[in-house]
This record gives C-alpha cells, sequence and structure tokens, in this order.
C-alpha cells in the first residue's frame, strides 16, 4: 500500500491501497516504523558509497516529514485492533517490509556488501516500476491458485511448469512441491529445468520479488 505520513509517529494515511481490505483514507498503525529519538530525515543520510556501507546513522527509521510518502507491505494482526498492522516479511522484519520515498528516489533497507550491516539506501525503482511489479506478483498469485485447482495430469502438470524457474521464491517452491507430488513422471517431464534461484536480495519477502538481480549482488538466497 502507498501510505503517506501523518502527524502522529507510527501512524500512516492510505492512500492507494494496492491489495487487501484496507482503503483509501485509512489510518493503519505500524509503532515499528516510528523514528526512535533524535532520528534524521534521510536528506542527512550519507551519500557516498564508501559511507552508505559503513553503517551508523542509517541503519536508523529515518525522520519524515508529515504527508511524506512510503509504501508498506503489512498484513492485520489478528491478536490487536484492525487498525494495527505487522510485517509482511517472511522473518517478520518491519524494515524489510517498507520503502521510503524522499524527492521522488526510493529507499529501501539492504544490505549492500557481506559481511555488513543492513542500511537505509537509495534503490534503482520507480514507483510505477514498483506497481507493475505488485500487479505481476499478484496475477501469478491468482492463476497458481487456478492451476492447483485442477486435478492431476498433464494440463495441471503445464501449469506449474510455468513458475518452476520463476524469480518469485514461494512461486518457485509451490510450483516445485506440487510437481513432486506428481511422482516420477511429472518429475522427468522437467528434469532440464533450471532450479537455481533467480533472485539475490538481501531484503526479503515482498521485496525479493520486486528486486532486480542487479540490485543487490552481495547476498545469494
Amino acid at each position: 500500500m502507498l501510505v503517506e505520513v501523518t502527524p502522529k509517529p507510527g501512524v500512516f494515511r492510505v492512500m492507494e491501497p494496492w491489495k487487501g481490505v484496507s482503503k483509501a483514507g485509512h489510518l493503519v498503525t505500524v509503532s515499528e516504523l516510528q523514528p526512535p529519538t533524535g532520528a534524521m530525515q534521510i536528506v542527512a543520510y550519507p551519500r557516498e558509497f564508501d559511507d552508505i556501507v559503513k553503517g551508523g546513522l542509517n541503519e536508523q527509521i529515518s525522520a519524515q516529514r508529515v504527508g511524506s510518502q512510503m509504501v508498506l507491505f503489512l498484513k492485520e494482526s489478528p491478536e490487536a485492533s484492525s487498525d494495527h498492522w505487522k510485517s509482511a516479511d517472511l522473518l517478520g522484519e518491519m524494515k524489510a517490509s517498507a520503502v521510503w520515498i524522499d524527492g521522488g528516489q526510493l529507499y529501501a533497507f539492504r544490505q549492500l556488501v557481506n559481511p555488513g550491516p543492513s542500511v537505509l539506501a537509495p534503490w534503482d525503482m520507480s514507483l510505477d516500476k514498483m506497481r507493475d511489479r505488485v500487479s505481476e506478483i499478484d496475477r501469478i498469485e491468482l492463476d497458481l491458485v487456478k492451476v492447483t485447482a485442477i486435478e492431476a495430469g498433464a494440463a495441471r502438470a503445464e501449469g506449474l511448469k510455468l513458475y518452476v524457474r520463476s524469480d518469485i521464491l514461494e512461486a518457485r517452491q509451490l510450483a516445485l512441491s506440487e510437481l513432486g507430488k506428481g511422482g516420477p513422471k511429472h518429475c522427468r517431464r522437467f528434469e532440464k529445468c533450471s532450479l537455481t534461484p533467480l533472485l539475490p536480495t538481501k531484503v526479503r519477502s515482498w521485496s525479493k520479488h520486486l528486486l532486480k538481480p542487479e540490485a543487490n549482488q552481495s547476498e545469494k538466497n
């Protein structure tokens, strides 16, 4: 969802839902994204690569102007009230479920060198491109639901084959798992497919589907 920062720290107003039950104008509370005391705005963060990878200031959540925008990848928190949300990241890290926007430039927490800290650094992706990628992932998710509902057979196997080399980890894992249930016959059908992960990145879960391989060459998932 695309949100804007409100005067209340950790509370954001939805501008574009993108997916899910939230609606434009709704408020979402994400206490983990509240900047720490003394936090600086992104404009004060280091700009040179050698300074960025050292960490320090840019390991913290930045201070944000009221009205500035972010992209959040969240899921509802069942144990809290309906306006509270939690990270959609596989390991539950909120920093890995947010993208900051400053002056039209996108920023995300990434591990640029390994070993090294995860830092808030410029991200070579436009907001429009991110919207398109999210739409693509939603389409693939719906298609996999339809394919896995097909009874076992050639049609189901052919549908799963499309995702054996997907750059979306969950899609690839699901396709391989479902093909494995079909036994050796289906496995032999795709024995020439490369199972090597195609999308190395530090930013897990949602952003692993958004990042291109060149965005982060330091970590191989």
